[in-house]
C-alpha cells in the first residue's frame, strides 16, 4: 500500500518537473523592485528609472539579456490586477462581465523568459505613452475571443472601471503560461506593453550567460540597482528554478515522506519473508531429506519452496493491491498526470515486491536445496 501511494507521488512529481511553465528557468535570474510610489508618484517617473536600470544591468559581464514583467509563474511575485474585458463592437456587460488577468512586459520579455510568440510581433521601443495603445493575449483567451479566426489585428476593450474603457489593438499571440498552479489550466491574460501600463511594483528577469554561475552576478545586480538609485534597493535577487522548485514543495513534502515509509516497508517484508522461509525450511528438515533421499534433485527442492513462497507472496500482493486501490482516491487531490488507479504503477509496484519476495526466499531455498540427505537421515 505504502509502495503504491510513493509511485503515484513519483510520478506526480515527474510530471509536474516536464511541465511546461511557459518560461525556460536555466540561467534566468528574478529580482523584484518596489518603488516607492511617493517618489515615483507618475507613470514618467516610472518609466525613467527602469530606462536607466535596465541598461545597468545589461552592461553586466555575463547577462544576455533583461526585461521587465508584472507576472511570473507559479509564485506570488504576481503584481498585475484583473480587469473586466470585451471585444470591439460588443455591448458592454452589465455588472463588468468576465475579467482578465493583466500582465505589464517590457520589449526583450519573450528573448529573455523563452516565452514563445505564437503569432504576431513582440513590444518595442516604440510601444510608449505617445503610442496606439497595444496588447497579446495569450492562446486561452484568443481562442475564446476569436475562435477559428486569426486575433493579431483585432480590438478588445479593458474596462479599467474608474479610468473608463479602453481600446487595444492586437499585434500578438503569446503561448499559455501557468500563473496560478501546474495543476490548473492556464487562464486568459493579457499582455501590455509596460510603458503604456507603468506599474511601480516589477519583476525584473535577466538571463545569464550559459558559461557562469548565474548565482555569480546577484551581487553585481544588487550594486547596479544601487548606482542606479541607493533609496530604491532591489527587494529579493534569486533564480527562476528556485521560485519554482518551492511550487512543488507540497508533492516532494508527501514524496519524501512516502518514499521513506516504502523503503522502511520494502526492507521490513523482505526481511520477513526471509525469517519467514528460513524458519519454514528448518522445520521441514527432515521432510526435504526424505525427499531428497527418494530422488527429489536440488532442483525439485529449489522450485518447490519457491514455488510455495511465492503462492503466500501472490496473495499478499493481490490483497494489498485491493486495498491500495481503495486507499489511492484519497491521493487524488495531490496527483499530477496520473489517475489513483494507474495501471503502470499498481504492476510495477507488484513487480517490485515480488523480485523482493524471491531475493528474500531465495537464501533459504538454496541451501534447503543442498543438504546433505544421508547425513540427516542417520539423525
Amino acid at each position: 500500500v505504502l509502495l503504491v501511494g510513493a509511485g503515484l507521488m513519483l510520478r506526480t512529481f515527474a510530471n509536474l518537473m516536464r511541465a511546461d511553465v511557459g518560461l525556460s528557468t536555466d540561467g534566468l535570474i528574478v529580482t523584484r523592485v518596489l518603488l516607492d510610489p511617493n517618489r515615483f508618484p507618475d507613470g514618467a517617473d516610472r518609466v525613467a528609472y527602469f530606462a536607466r536600470l535596465v541598461p545597468q544591468l545589461r552592461a553586466i559581464p555575463g547577462v544576455e539579456n533583461v526585461a521587465l514583467t508584472t507576472g511570473l509563474p507559479l509564485n506570488d511575485m504576481n503584481f498585475g490586477p484583473t480587469r473586466p474585458y470585451w471585444r470591439e463592437g460588443e455591448t458592454p456587460p452589465k455588472g463588468g462581465g468576465r475579467k482578465v488577468r493583466l500582465q505589464m512586459i517590457s520589449p526583450g520579455y519573450f528573448a529573455t523568459t523563452g516565452t514563445p510568440l505564437l503569432t504576431g510581433r513582440p513590444f518595442t521601443e516604440r510601444d510608449d505613452q505617445n503610442a496606439t495603445p497595444v496588447a497579446i493575449l495569450n492562446e486561452t483567451l484568443a481562442r475564446q475571443l476569436w475562435p477559428n479566426e486569426r486575433a493579431v489585428g483585432k480590438r478588445i476593450i479593458i474596462d479599467y472601471l474608474a479610468r473608463g474603457p479602453y481600446p487595444y489593438e492586437v499585434v500578438g499571440v503569446m503561448r499559455d503560461a501557468r500563473s496560478e498552479s501546474l495543476r490548473d489550466d492556464a487562464e486568459p491574460e493579457i499582455r501590455l506593453p509596460h510603458a503604456q501600463v507603468p506599474y511601480n511594483r516589477v519583476n525584473v528577469v535577466i538571463r545569464a550567460s550559459k558559461q557562469i554561475d548565474p548565482r555569480s552576478l546577484f551581487g553585481a545586480i544588487r550594486e547596479a540597482a544601487r548606482r542606479v538609485d541607493p533609496t530604491e534597493p532591489v527587494h529579493s535577487v534569486l533564480l527562476m528554478s528556485d521560485l519554482l522548485r518551492s511550487a512543488t514543495a507540497r508533492e516532494r513534502f508527501t514524496f519524501a515522506v512516502l518514499g521513506a515509509f516504502s523503503a522502511l516497508a520494502l526492507v521490513v517484508a523482505t526481511a520477513g519473508l526471509y525469517a519467514v522461509a528460513a524458519a519454514s525450511v528448518a522445520r521441514r528438515t527432515a521432510e526435504l531429506s526424505i525427499r531428497a533421499a527418494i530422488g527429489a534433485s536440488h532442483h525439485d527442492l529449489l522450485s518447490m519452496i519457491l514455488r510455495e513462497g511465492a503462492r503466500l507472496v501472490v496473495a499478499g500482493i493481490a490483497a494489498g493491491v485491493v486495498i491500495a486501490f481503495a486507499l489511492s482516491e484519497t491521493l487524488r487531490a495531490l496527483l499530477f498526470g496520473v489517475a489513483p488507479f494507474d495501471a503502470t504503477t499498481y504492476a510495477a509496484v507488484a513487480a517490485l515486491l515480488l523480485c523482493a519476495s524471491v531475493l528474500g526466499i531465495l537464501s533459504p531455498a538454496r541451501r534447503a536445496a543442498r543438504t546433505n540427505a544421508a547425513a540427516l537421515l542417520r539423525t
